[in-house]
């Protein structure tokens, strides 16, 4: 199965709609798994895959990327590209003008030294930060669009502010439809798979990166089980710490009380969201510009806690469709855990309304309008 995160499920999802309406799409992405099809047509739309033969702090490097991105914009309209991808946007900016081919980006995230998966060196570090803004500026001063996903993150961007006049606010969503499935004996077979048909689960599911925060849910979950000894914590997904996650849940005796899944695939995703009793996002850092996985949960009628960065607080209003917490404060994060767990007719009524909120407010139907119609009126400004 191809790796998927949070804006992968994004592009993918873009372009299955995009094809939907009309339009001719081609994706070009990592080989990742290195099992993986190079080439394939997913509903519609074709997916080039490179050969990536080094990853550096979680980012794929794929030095073919430039030749057939240039290949295949000769017969392009627009370049669609995404921040936070490293090199990869740089890459898209530069053929982006070579070719002279109209650029939209949309902004997922502010890129943030401090996030890397590995630390740079004191003397790296301001290096990385000097190529990092001299990059950022020549990337959006290329673009004749930025797309945003939430108005928190325009405002909160330092690398925005000066290119506000191409910014334009289009939400993420998902397919609301494909939650809608049920299946009563794949959620049994994943009860028995798991072990957990007793248990009350927390699901957590997103890429094993530094920013995600997820050793804080580890040491919230210390204060969980002190009251619901039977509690499991699902981690769906990989990432370059897993190894370190696996090593640090064992170290804090958590190791009866965490499964490590791994990557599934989209439809045994969903099945694991019902399966959970509630769903926690513990980021960081403003890295995480919106966070898919919410609206995943929610669509499932799941209470979410979260915390209070980036984009996220645009999406959970505390209270009322879910709880936020303050980052890195496990101890806090813990007792709204708690709270949720004893109190069954709030967390049911948080996940109804964040049911309610998302089918109201985050349909690919009514997002990839707004994005088609950004393309439209880029293609009649070149006329």
């Amino acid at each position: 199965m191809p790796y998927y995160g949070g804006i992968e499920s994004y592009i993918l999802n873009l372009s299955k709609f995009l094809v939907k309406n009309g339009h001719k799409v081609t994706v070009i992405t990592s080989k990742i798994p290195r099992n993986s099809p190079r080439l394939e047509n997913k509903e519609g739309v074709k997916i080039a895959r490179l050969t990536t033969p080094a990853i550096v702090s979680g980012f794929p490097l794929m030095p073919h990327l430039f030749f057939k991105l240039f290949a295949i914009s000769k017969n392009a309209d627009i370049i669609h590209a995404h921040i936070n991808s490293p090199s990869i946007i740089e890459i898209a900016a530069f053929v982006s003008k070579i070719s002279n081919k109209p650029l939209v980006v949309t902004y997922h995230a502010d890129p943030i030294i401090q996030d890397l998966n590995t630390e740079a060196s004191r003397y790296v570090k301001p290096i990385l930060g000097t190529y990092l803004n001299k990059s950022m500026d020549l990337i959006l001063k290329r673009a004749h669009k930025i797309i945003v996903t939430t108005p928190l993150y325009m405002e909160k961007s330092n690398f925005l502010q000066n290119y506000l006049h191409k910014v334009v606010v289009i939400p993420n969503s998902i397919d609301i439809d494909f939650f809608s499935e049920q299946n009563s004996q794949v959620i049994q077979d994943l009860e028995r798979e798991y072990n957990i048909k007793n248990n009350r689960i927390i699901l957590f599911v997103g890429r094993l990166v530094k920013y995600k925060g997820i050793e804080y849910l580890f040491k919230a979950m210390k204060t969980v089980i002190s009251t619901f000894k039977n509690t499991c914590l699902l981690i769906v997904g990989d990432g370059p710490l897993r190894n370190n996650l696996e090593y640090l849940s064992n170290k804090m005796n958590l190791e009866g009380n965490i499964v490590f899944v791994g990557n599934v695939n989209s439809r045994k995703l969903r099945n694991i969201y019902r399966i959970a009793d509630l769903f926690v996002l513990p980021s960081i850092s403003n890295s995480e510009g919106f966070g898919i996985v919410l609206l995943e949960a929610m669509a499932h009628a799941k209470p979410v806690v979260a915390s209070n960065v980036g984009g996220i607080p645009h999406i959970v209003k505390n209270g009322f469709n879910g709880l936020l917490v303050a980052p890195r404060n496990y101890k806090e994060l813990g007792n709204r855990i708690i709270d949720l767990l004893s109190n069954h007719v709030n967390s049911q009524k948080l996940g109804q309304r964040g049911q309610e909120y998302i089918i109201k407010n985050y349909s690919w139907e009514q997002t990839v309008k707004q994005i088609i119609e950004v393309y439209q009126d880029i293609s009649e400004s070149q006329e």
